[in-house]
Formats: C-alpha cells, structure tokens, sequence
C-alpha cells in the first residue's frame, strides 16, 4: 500500500516514518543490555560495567555519602554498589508485584476483592 494508507483492522499497509526520541543517538552511543535476576544473577555486561567503573570513576574507596549510607559488610566501592542495585531491583520487584496484586483485587467483585 502506499505510505499513510494503514490498516489496522488488516494490519496491512505503511505509515510514514517518523523521527524518534533517541534518533540524536544513533551512531554516537553505545548500547549494551543489562539484565538482571532477582535472585541477585546479572549478565555478563552489568559485572563488567561495575568493574569499569569502579577502576576509572570510583576506585576502592567511599564517598563520606556512601560511607554513611551503608552498613559494616559492604566499605569498598564494589559491594556498595551491588548492596545499591539489589535495593533497587527489589523494590522495582515489589512495586510490580503490588501493581498486579492490585489489578487482579480490582478484577474480583466485593468491597475486598471477594466473590
């Protein structure tokens, strides 16, 4: 079909390109994937980042910030930041959990989720 003639119901046709939000980036910037597991698993990316950085940007040792944001096991720039991303990633965990706990309440009938 020509550009501008889609059809949704058919899914057929094309629509006119448009520039995204990240166009600027193209070519310039590094793109690298970094997963995470909940049970404290990352890729292969994420350790090597960390380890990156905690050579060039941040060496061994805290900030007097990060010194009083963390506990005794973690006084070195690499088990304060994984102690950080784990913090992260768990409160990312339950705010998904309570988002589809909530929307499968809602999908029930009663004033508490109940038949």
């Amino acid at each position: 079909g020509r550009v501008g003639m889609w059809d949704p119901r058919t899914g057929t046709g094309t629509v006119e390109a448009v520039k995204g939000q990240y166009t600027d980036a193209e070519g310039k910037c590094r793109v690298e994937a970094l997963l995470f597991e909940e049970f404290g698993a990352m890729s292969a990316g994420v350790e090597e980042l960390l380890t990156r950085v905690a050579k060039v940007a941040a060496g061994r040792k805290l900030t007097w910030w990060q010194y009083d944001q963390t506990s005794w096991s973690a006084r070195e720039w690499m088990p304060f930041a994984l102690q950080r991303l784990s913090v992260q990633l768990w409160t990312a965990l339950a705010d998904e959990a309570q988002r589809a706990i909530g929307a499968a309440s809602r999908n029930r009938e009663g004033p508490w989720g109940g038949g």
